[in-house]
C-alpha cells in the first residue's frame, strides 16, 4: 500500500514516470514485431478491431524514451542524454503535427508506408499506413509537453493542461471499446485506435505528469492537505462515475427499459445526484479537517504556553533571535537584562537596548557561529538594566535549523560566573602572596646569616623567623584549601540548580508525551521530541561534569595492579555494544602490572574502549586491541583501534573538557570522557599520548610506574 512518504517523495513519481516510460517502449517494441512477423494478434489484439499503425508504434518507442530520459535527470544524465530527450520530444511532436497536415491538406508523401505496407481497406483507416487523427493530436500534445522542463509554476502547469488534453482522445476511443460502439463515419470515425494505442496513451500521459511531481496536479494529489486528501478522493470518482452512468445509460437503451428522450433525464438526474453527494463529501472533509485543526491548534497554545513558563523560570539568561538579529523569544531574566517586557524586546535587536560597540560584540558573535554552524562558547561582562549591576557571563550561543537544515537563527543561554571568577581570582592572588612570602623568607635569611655575627642568636631568630613563616604558609594553606572547598561547594551548587529546572523540563515533557502526542501533528512531536532529548542530553552532561570534578578531588592509591580483572571487567560491560557492532575485541597478552589505583585505571580503560566503539567507520566492523607492555622502566596501556581517527592539530584538544570535533548527530558523546583519562593519568603520575591520522585509526597510550616484571593474563 502506497504510503503519505511515498506520495511525497519526488523519487517514488519520477519512477512511475520511468516505468511509463519503459511501458510505451514496450508498446511499441511488440506492434512493430507484430509488422514484421505479420501477427495480426500483435496488431490488433482481436480481428474486428483497429490495428496499430507502424508508424504509431515507432512514436511510442521515440515518446517512451524521452519520457524515460526526463524521469531519470533527477541522476544528473549527461548533457548528450539530455539534449537527446528533448530531440525525441521535437520528433514526437512533429509526427503529430505532420500526420495532422496530412489530413487538413490532404497530402500524402509516402512516409506513412515507410516502415511496413499496409494494404487499402483496413479495418476504420482513412489511409493506408496512417495513424488516425486522434492518435497525431496525442502525439502533438505529448511531445509538445515533453519539451518543458517544469522548473517554473507556468510551465509545469502547461505540461499538465497538455497531458490531460492528450487523454481526452484515447479516452474516447476506449470508451467506445468499452460501450461496445461502431463508429462508421463524422466525428467517431477519426477518433478510433487500436485498443493498445489507447493503453499506450493513457499511461503515456500518466507519466508525462508524473515526470513532474514538484509541481502541476501532481504536486495537489501528493500534497498531504486537505485540499491533496480532496483531490485523492474525487478526482478517480469523477473520472469512474461518468464512465458508469454512460454505460448505464446505453445499457438501458439496448434493453429498451426506457426511451431516448428520458434516458437523457435519468443521465442528468444522476448527475445532479452524484455531484450533490460529491460536495457534500467535501464539505464533510472540510469540516473535519478545520475540527481538527483547530483542536491541533488549541493543543499547540497550550504547550506552548507550558514551554514558555517553563523556560521562565530558568534563573540563566535564555533568547532566540532570527538569523537578521531581531528578537524572537527571552525569559525573566533576560528582561532584568535589558529593562523591558518580552512583548517590547520580541521584534527588535541589541541596538535598541545597548550601546553600539557592545551591539556589534554581539551580532559578531552570532554571525561567528551562524557560520560556523556549531555552538560557541564566550565571556563577556555586561551590565543589568534593572539595577545597574555588572556581571561575567559565560554565554553558550548555537545555531538552530529546521528539519530540512534552514538556519533558523540563533539560541543564547548565559550563565552568571561571576563567583566563580572571584573565586579563581582569589585563589591566585593567594598563591602570589604565598610565592611572595616565601621570597621574603629567603632574602631574610641570606640578610641575617651575612649580618648577624652571633651565630647562635642568627638561629634563633631564624628558627623564629621559619616558625612565623610557615604559621603564615599553613594559614595562607588552610586560605587556598577554603576557596578549593567554596569552589567545590559552587560546582555542586550549578549541577543541582541545573537539575531542577531540568527535571522540571523532563516531567511536563514527559506529560505531554503520554497525554498529548497522539493529538500534536508531526511537527508538534518532532520538537517534542527535540525537548526530551535536549534534557536527557542536558542530564548525562551534569553527570558527565560531577564525574569530572569528582575525579579531580578522589586520591589516587600508588599499589601494583592486576589488569586481568579490570579486561575481564570490561568484556562483560560492552559485551552487548561489542556483539550488536559485530566489534573484535583482542587483548595483547601477557600484560604487564602497573603500579597505581584500580579504580582510575579501570575509568581509564573503560572511557578509551568506549571512545573506540563510538568513533568507528560507517563501512567495516570496529577492532578494538588492547595492550599492557614495559617500556623504559614504564608500564604503557595501549588501546587502539581502526576508527575514523582525529587530524594532528586536534590531539592536544581532545583532552580538554568540551571538546568535540564532531556534532551529537553524527557521533554522540559530552567531550569530557577524554578528559577524565587525561586527569586520572595525571592523578598516578602518568603521561597520556596520542597517535591518530585521520581516516587512520587511533592508537591512545597512557605511561604509568612499573609495579615489577610480573605478568596478568586475561
Amino acid at each position: 500500500m502506497t504510503t503519505f512518504s511515498n506520495l511525497n517523495s519526488p523519487l517514488f513519481w519520477k519512477t512511475l514516470a520511468a516505468a511509463a516510460g519503459l511501458v510505451s517502449i514496450a508498446v511499441g517494441a511488440v506492434a512493430l514485431a507484430g509488422w514484421a512477423l505479420d501477427v495480426a494478434a500483435l496488431k490488433s489484439i482481436y480481428p474486428s478491431w483497429v490495428a496499430i499503425k507502424a508508424n504509431t508504434a515507432a512514436g511510442f518507442i521515440l515518446a517512451g524514451m524521452a519520457l524515460w530520459l526526463k524521469s531519470r535527470e533527477r541522476i544528473q544524465v549527461k548533457p548528450l542524454l539530455s539534449h537527446a530527450g528533448d530531440a525525441l520530444a521535437i520528433v514526437v511532436a512533429f509526427l503529430g503535427a505532420f500526420t495532422l497536415i496530412e489530413y487538413t491538406v490532404g497530402i500524402s508523401p509516402g512516409i506513412d508506408q515507410l516502415l511496413f505496407e499496409e494494404p487499402a481497406g483496413a479495418i476504420h483507416t482513412l489511409a493506408p499506413g496512417r495513424m488516425a487523427p486522434a492518435s497525431a493530436l496525442c502525439f502533438l500534445f505529448l511531445g509538445v509537453a515533453l519539451m518543458f522542463d517544469g522548473k517554473s509554476d507556468r510551465s509545469s502547469w502547461l505540461v499538465t493542461i497538455l497531458a490531460v488534453m492528450a487523454t481526452f482522445p484515447a479516452l474516447a476511443s476506449g470508451l467506445a471499446y468499452l460501450y461496445g460502439l461502431d463508429n462508421l463515419y463524422g466525428l467517431g470515425y477519426g477518433t478510433q485506435m487500436a485498443a493498445h494505442t489507447v493503453l499506450a496513451f493513457l499511461v503515456l500521459a500518466l507519466g508525462v505528469l508524473c515526470s513532474q511531481p514538484e509541481r502541476g496536479l501532481i504536486a495537489l494529489v501528493a500534497s498531504p492537505d486537505t485540499g491533496g486528501t480532496i483531490a485523492r478522493r474525487l478526482l478517480p470518482l469523477a473520472i469512474v462515475l461518468p464512465i458508469m452512468i454512460g454505460w448505464l445509460k446505453l445499457a438501458g437503451d439496448r434493453a429498451r427499459l426506457f426511451e431516448p428522450d428520458f434516458g437523457v433525464v435519468l443521465v442528468v438526474l444522476s448527475y445532479i445526484l452524484v455531484l450533490n453527494l460529491l460536495i457534500a463529501w467535501s464539505a464533510r472533509i472540510l469540516s473535519r479537517a478545520d475540527v481538527e485543526r483547530n483542536r491541533a491548534n488549541e493543543v499547540i497554545r497550550a504547550n506552548e504556553e507550558r514551554l514558555h513558563t517553563l523556560t521562565r523560570t530558568i534563573p540563566d539568561i535564555v533568547w532566540l533571535k532570527n538569523p537578521e538579529g531581531i528578537y524572537l523569544f527571552c525569559n525573566s531574566a533576560f528582561e532584568r537584562f535589558c529593562g523591558a517586557k518580552e512583548a517590547d524586546i520580541v521584534g527588535k535587536s541589541d541596538y535598541d537596548f545597548v550601546d553600539a560597540e557592545q551591539a556589534d560584540f554581539f551580532r559578531g558573535n552570532d554571525l561567528l557561529v551562524m557560520n560556523a554552524g556549531e555552538t560557541k562558547i564566550n565571556e563577556e561582562w555586561i551590565t543589568f538594566a534593572d539595577d545597574g549591576h555588572s556581571a561575567l557571563m559565560e554565554t553558550i550561543k548555537t545555531p538552530m535549523f529546521d528539519g530540512e537544515g534552514r538556519l533558523l537563527g540563533v539560541l543564547g543561554i548565559a550563565r552568571d560566573i561571576t563567583l566563580r571568577h572571584r573565586t579563581e581570582a582569589a585563589i591566585r592572588n593567594a598563591h602570589q602572596e604565598s610565592a611572595r612570602l616565601l621570597a621574603e623568607a629567603d632574602q631574610s635569611r641570606q640578610v641575617l646569616l651575612g649580618v648577624l655575627e652571633d651565630q647562635k642568636l642568627a638561629e634563633a631568630k631564624i628558627r623564629d623567623l621559619n616558625a612565623s613563616l610557615e604559621q603564615r604558609v599553613r594559614e595562607r594553606t588552610a586560605e587556598l584549601e577554603a576557596a578549593n572547598k567554596e569552589l567545590e561547594s559552587f560546582s555542586y551548587s550549578v549541577s543541582h540548580d541545573l537539575r531542577a529546572p531540568l527535571r522540571a523540563i523532563n516531567g511536563f515533557s514527559q506529560i505531554l508525551i503520554r497525554r498529548h502526542r497522539d493529538g500534536l501533528n508531526e511537527e508538534g512531536r518532532h520538537y517534542l521530541d527535540n525537548v526530551v532529548t535536549a534534557s536527557e542530553r542536558m542530564g548525562v552532561l551534569i553527570e558527565e561534569l560531577l564525574h569530572y570534578s569528582r575525579t579531580a578531588r578522589s586520591s589516587a592509591q600508588a599499589v601494583p595492579v592486576p589488569l586481568a580483572p579490570i579486561v575481564k571487567q570490561l568484556k562483560a560491560t560492552f559485551s552487548e555494544r561489542i556483539a550488536a557492532a559485530n566489534a573484535d575485541f583482542m587483548v595483547m597478552e601477557p600484560l604487564a602490572i602497573p603500579l597505581g589505583d584500580s579504580t582510575l585505571i579501570g575509568q581509564i580503560l573503560a572511557n578509551l574502549v568506549d571512545n573506540a566503539l563510538t568513533y568507528c567507520t560507517r563501512d567495516g566492523a570496529p577492532r578494538v586491541t588492547l595492550s599492557s607492555v614495559c617500556e623504559d622502566g614504564k608500564v604503557v596501556l595501549r588501546v587502539a583501534d581502526n576508527g575514523i581517527g582525529i587530524a594532528p592539530e586536534y590531539h592536544e584538544k581532545v583532552f580538554q573538557v568540551f571538546q568535540r570535533l564532531h556534532s551529537e548527530a553524527e557521533y554522540p558523546g559530552t567531550g569530557i570522557g577524554l578528559a577524565i583519562v587525561a586527569k586520572a593519568a595525571r592523578m598516578m603520575e602518568g603521561e597520556i599520548g596520542i597517535e591518530s591520522a585521520l581516516g587512520a585509526g587511533s592508537t591512545f597510550s597512557v605511561r604509568l610506574p612499573a609495579a615489577s616484571e610480573e605478568r596478568s593474563e586475561a
